[in-house]
């Protein structure tokens, strides 16, 4: 079963490699999934600069502000939704979106599947709520979180450390105990992890929130 495992994860390691030489955001995706799906996240240092992924269109009905961190470093603020046409964004590193009004929480996760959006960045008084209701979905897309909210609990933590491409994870939770770290054990793909035990100063449109 070992030798099994490790020849499962050279080959992931084969082609994350032929994808980063390909410059193939797709394929460095699909890698990192199986990876994430076996337990063994691909390694950073194969990860020498920032892939840009594709520029997209992204059209919903929802109150989003649509942000993106391109390869140079800047963040952008590319626009909001709803709008005619959709929002239209550039080659970037990451992308996210953070509610600019009242969201049900489904609403908000069906918007999240059929966008396949990859990151959120979600603020009281809902975002308990609506995290929870994506993270039961269990979204492929959704790479990067930033939650601000006071006692997540354990329960929650767990469901979004079992998101299974989640890679950055940014906690403000003010009653986040030592149970509630321990809840971030599934999280095997994650790279990225800042936890705060005060609420957020600085508003998601500045920066991916940490």
């Amino acid at each position: 079963m070992l030798a099994s495992t490790l020849r499962g994860d050279a080959r992931v390691r084969a082609r994350l490699r032929q994808a980063l030489a390909d410059h193939d955001p797709a394929a460095v995706e699909a890698a990192r999934r199986e990876a994430a799906r076996r337990g063994a996240p691909p390694p950073d240092d194969l990860l020498d600069e920032p892939l840009a992924w594709p520029g997209r269109v992204i059209d919903l009905d929802l109150p989003l502000d649509v942000w993106a961190e391109l390869a140079d470093g800047r963040t952008l603020r590319v626009g909001s939704t709803p709008c005619l046409g959709g929002v239209v964004f550039p080659a970037h590193v990451r992308w996210w979106v953070t509610p600019t009004a009242p969201i049900e929480p489904n609403d908000l996760a069906d918007a999240v599947e059929q966008a396949e959006v990859a990151g959120l960045a979600l603020h009281e008084p809902a975002a308990r709520a609506q995290l929870a209701a994506v993270a039961a979905r269990r979204p492929a897309s959704l790479r990067h979180v930033s939650v601000t909210a006071d006692d997540l609990g354990p329960g929650l933590v767990e469901q979004v450390a079992a998101l299974p491409g989640l890679e950055a994870l940014t906690l403000h939770d003010r009653q986040l105990a030592d149970d509630g770290l321990r809840a971030l054990a599934p999280a095997t793909a994650l790279r990225e992890l800042a936890v705060r035990q005060a609420p957020s100063t600085t508003p998601p449109s500045r920066r991916w929130p940490a």
